[in-house]
């Protein structure tokens, strides 16, 4: 991952196909492991926040995936 840009609020980064993967692997792994009670506490955010960044992240990956495969 390499930071690009910090533009007014907003973080512009490069990530490697596998960063992606692994970003989508500990949220997954979050909001599976944690209970209710303690999630947002531990993760500074809802579950509903947490679900939309892995969707995004979700369509990114699957970008990837389709670049790689040559149907991009």
């Amino acid at each position: 991952m390499d930071r690009v840009d910090l533009p007014d609020e907003v973080a512009v980064v490069r990530l490697s196909g596998r960063d992606v993967e692994l970003l989508r692997s500990a949220l997954r792994e979050a909001n599976e492991a944690l209970e209710d009670w303690e999630f947002e506490t531990r993760m500074g955010c809802s579950r509903v926040e947490l679900r939309g960044l892995a969707a995004q992240l979700r369509e990114i990956e699957s970008s990837l995936s389709r670049l790689n495969d040559g149907d991009g």
